[in-house]
Order: structure tokens, then sequence, then C-alpha cells
């Protein structure tokens, strides 16, 4: 489902940034709604060095930044490998912490001629009013956002971007996706805590729980 002004532009690359500590099923299917949606999109999938949350709320991760890098490259190395997916490290050298604005703005000079979407989820589509920069990032860029039960509802949403940011009448697109199976931020922290458990659920690819054994990151170390 997409709102905006009609355009023929679709977005030449995703910006889907986070934690991924580690990266699981969830993050997977976001990224497989984006690539069956926009059949030559790139989702770049960045690893948050130091993360920002909404509100000054910063988040702090106590795996390394270089183990969830490897663990995003082992998620997605197929489609890695068909050339739908890259691994940016651009936060490592970005001022801490890391905001999205920022970060956009280097992506966008580092991929010439690109045209870049914000990938967010229904919660964080709700909170972006206390994002930095918010304005700046509706009206500069198209957002993606992934529909979650118990968000607000679409008509709540398109509200929100029409009279709050402006969104509309830049231009830009809001494009709404959604498909069969959940998209949970809670797998992340179930993760951690209970990495068989989570493989029992095939909430993890192999090589992400071989990694995660191998280096020891997370449960009972």
């Amino acid at each position: 489902m997409t709102h905006g002004l009609e355009s023929n532009q679709e977005p030449t690359h995703i910006f889907y940034g986070g934690t991924f500590d580690p990266p699981h099923e969830g993050h997977a299917l976001v990224v497989r709604l984006c690539l069956e949606k926009f059949s030559s999109a790139v989702v770049a999938v960045v690893p948050a060095f130091a993360p920002a949350g909404a509100y000054g709320q910063h988040k702090v991760v106590k795996t390394s930044f270089a183990d969830r890098v490897t663990l995003c490259e082992l998620a997605f190395a197929d489609e890695i490998a068909l050339g739908r997916v890259v691994v940016d490290t651009v936060e490592e050298d970005l001022p801490a912490p890391n905001y999205s604005w920022k970060t956009l703005e280097v992506l966008g000079q580092k991929y010439s001629g690109s045209r870049f979407a914000l990938l967010l989820g229904f919660d964080q589509l709700q909170s972006l009013d206390g994002w930095q920069n918010a304005d700046d990032l509706v009206r500069q860029y198209d957002i993606v956002a992934i529909d979650r039960p118990g968000f607000a509802a679409l008509t709540e949403i398109e509200e929100q971007f029409a009279s709050r940011f402006g969104l509309l009448a830049a231009g830009r697109c809001l494009y709404i996706l959604g498909g069969d199976g959940e998209v949970s931020s809670a797998q992340s922290r179930v993760i951690r805590a209970d990495p068989e458990g989570a493989e029992a659920k095939e909430w993890l690819k192999p090589k992400v729980i071989e990694y995660i054994r191998e280096q020891k990151l997370y449960g009972d170390k």
C-alpha cells in the first residue's frame, strides 16, 4: 500500500538500521518484504555502532560491533550474493551516538544517484517525532513501514504524516508493507537469553547459531 504524491521513482536503496543483536528471522522477513515490493532496490543493512533512540533514550549494546557485522553477513549471505543486500559499516566512523539523519546523509553521498527510503516498524513510526531531525527525515526520504499488530491504525499514521510532517506535500511516499509471519521487536531479547531455544523455533539461520556458539555470545557463557 502506497501513500503520497504520484511518483515514477521508487527507492533504489532502503536503509535498514538497527542493533541486529542478533539478526533473526524477524529481520529476514522484513528484508524479504522489501525485496518483493521493490524488485530493483538494494537493502542497506546498517548495524548501529553507538545507537541513538527516540527522545534521547540511547540503547546500550553489549555485543561487539565486529560480531554484529559478521552475524549480519551470515544472516543475509544469500541476499548479499544476489546483490540485493549490503551490510554497511558506515556508522563505525560517525560521531556517537549514531542518528539516522546523519547516517542517511553519508550513505546518500556514498551511493551516488541513489533514492533512499527509511525502513521502520509501526512502533518506530509512532515515536518518529522524538527522533533527531524528524521533519527533515520524512521530507527528504521515502518511508517504508512494516505493519505490526497492536500499533496505530493506518488512518492515524496517514494523519500523522499529512499534518505533522508534511510528507504528502513534499512528494515523498509512505509505503506500508505487511505479510505472513510475526515481526517482533522482542525476539532479539528472547534469543539473547536462550539461543538454543531460538534455534529450536527456527528463529536463527544455522550459520548464525554456529557463530554464536563459537564466540559464546549469548545465553550462559
